[in-house]
């Protein structure tokens, strides 16, 4: 782990994305700039007071991980089923080692995780830094697995690798808890690790729509708070859109995680997800419409038809809820 005070612009293309409450689901139509963020580091610096929200005078620095990505812990639960057989995988795998110290597996940056499609600067980590450890695996006596992950695009290639690697008979991912705000190191202080961040689980929100589904009231009452509901800086999220989507959904939901994070990083108020998505697409929308006049840009779909056609687990060829007649792949959930 090292410092930045200055890194790469992010960009976030056109993509389906959940909100950082998991159950909001929006479509992205143009590109989010939020180099507008680094600007504010490179200009503000780490040493030097600043008249903006990004005040860093008592020494703080913002932590990013080695490869100049935002450091925001994650942990993957996963489900095993055949410890011996995860076992065998870990061993028989190059990438992996244990570490008897800490009674980890270790996922490098080495032999097979180097083709699953990292960016070409994982290639560029000072030679006394390697090799890269992507992500620390705690195998437990229930029955689990925790994954400890700092960085957004390290929970994508993750969840792909070991979907690859290790049967979903064996082992599967349940759950994804999240830590959402930036964190900014302590003078003087010890580099934080992700596991840091999940100690006490008691701090964990988890909003679990699926497990109301079949309870209308509480489906309701559970709509209706998402408008006011705050950014929570710890959240659990179900993975089970990750297995009937693929990787692009959880690409799109780490790309709004980063964006949720840097919105309230220069916010002096908790600021509300599901507020700041609509912006957002309003915003989106008027910047598509002035060059062409002539089309109308279509209105979002409302975030409670997407939740209960994902509630009630709709496929995309059947009628939409929204009761337009039409199917909901060509309807809200297009």
């Amino acid at each position: 782990m090292r410092f930045a005070s200055g890194v790469r612009q992010l960009s976030v293309p056109k993509k389906r994305m959940w909100t950082s409450v998991g159950i909001c689901v929006c479509t992205m139509r143009t590109m989010i700039e939020p180099e507008k963020f680094f600007d504010h580091i490179r200009n503000s610096g780490a040493g030097r007071a600043s008249s903006s929200l990004f005040q860093r005078s008592d020494g703080r620095r913002l932590m990013m991980t080695l490869t100049d990505e935002l450091f925001l812990p994650a942990r993957i639960v996963y489900r095993v089923k055949d410890q011996e057989e995860l076992l065998s995988k870990f061993q028989n795998l190059r990438c992996t080692m244990f570490d008897p110290f800490r009674a980890r597996w270790m996922w490098q940056y080495e032999f097979e995780a180097t083709r699953i499609g990292f960016p070409v600067k994982y290639n560029r980590v000072p030679r006394e830094h390697q090799p890269l450890v992507l992500a620390s695996c705690y195998l437990l006596d229930r029955g689990a697995m925790h994954v400890y992950i700092r960085s957004a695009l390290r929970v994508c290639k993750a969840l792909v690798f070991f979907d690859r690697h290790i049967r979903r008979a064996c082992a599967r991912a349940e759950y994804m808890d999240e830590y959402n705000l930036l964190t900014a190191q302590e003078p003087q202080q010890p580099l934080p690790e992700p596991e840091d961040f999940f100690k006490d689980e008691s701090r964990i929100c988890f909003n679990d729509i699926e497990s109301i589904a079949d309870d209308p009231a509480r489906l309701a009452a559970e709509l209706a708070a998402i408008p006011e509901r705050t950014l929570e800086p710890l959240e659990r999220h179900r993975l089970t859109a990750y297995y009937e989507d693929g990787e692009q959904h959880v690409k799109g939901a780490m790309r709004m995680r980063e964006l949720m994070a840097m919105a309230q990083y220069f916010s002096d108020t908790p600021i509300k997800p599901y507020q700041l998505i609509r912006e957002l697409l309003q915003s989106f929308d008027k910047t598509e419409a002035a060059p062409h006049k002539k089309s109308q840009s279509a209105p979002a779909a409302p975030a409670s038809v997407i939740l209960q056609a994902r509630a009630a687990k709709v496929g995309r060829k059947d009628p939409c809820p929204c009761g337009s007649g039409k199917k909901f792949k060509k309807c809200c959930g297009g």
